[in-house]
């Protein structure tokens, strides 16, 4: 049988049973076995769409109407099969919007962590008492990165004293007692960024 035919089978049988369902007459059937075979074709082409979504084919499936042994039929191969074959259908190993969802996950995280650096928990902990009661001595070394990143900070141990715990607070209230850890990684890239400014101003 045909791929043709095979989708026109299809299309009448499901029309058939819309038909007795809705008690409608034999003179409907064309009609409904094209409306049929057509939300069939829709739905599985929507279906590929969103299944492709970040993702590349594993396998393709696709009709072969003259094969080896004279029979056609559907096949399947793990490379995409020549132009000849007219109904070819990628395969992918993750069902539909799987790839676009694991991105929007990582997005929400993202936010997450964004949304809970804004706002002070209802009681002071360690990490916060250690930041917030940071003395000003304390503050000097990451002030003096803070300006080399481009902050202006005025010379003043308090004011100093401000920014640096302005700078840090963040790093608290997003991670918590793993705060050090994040803050360094910051400080660090702002001494490499630094250090390649120089070397592009020939000063290293």
């Amino acid at each position: 049988m045909s791929q043709t035919e095979q989708k026109r089978e299809y299309g009448e049988a499901t029309a058939l049973e819309i038909m007795r369902a809705l008690g409608l007459s034999s003179h409907d059937l064309p009609k409904l076995a094209r409306y049929a075979r057509k939300c069939f074709e829709d739905g599985a082409a929507e279906q590929r769409r969103k299944d492709a979504e970040g993702q590349e084919p594993v396998a393709w499936h696709y009709y072969d109407e003259e094969d080896d042994d004279d029979r056609g039929g559907w096949r399947y191969s793990s490379s995409k099969p020549s132009s000849r074959y007219e109904d070819v259908h990628p395969l992918y190993t993750h069902p539909a919007n799987v790839a676009a969802q694991a991105v929007r996950i990582a997005e929400l995280e993202a936010e997450n962590g964004r949304l809970r650096s804004r706002y002070l928990p209802e009681n002071l902990t360690d990490p916060l008492r250690e930041v917030l009661g940071r003395m000003c001595f304390e503050c000097i070394t990451i002030a003096r990165a803070l300006r080399t990143d481009g902050m202006e900070i005025r010379h003043r141990a308090e004011d100093e004293q401000a920014e640096v715990i302005f700078f840090l607070l963040p790093f608290v209230l997003a991670y918590g007692s793993d705060w050090r850890k994040h803050a360094a990684e910051e400080l660090g890239g702002m001494a490499e960024r630094h250090r390649a400014s120089l070397t592009r101003e020939g000063g290293v």
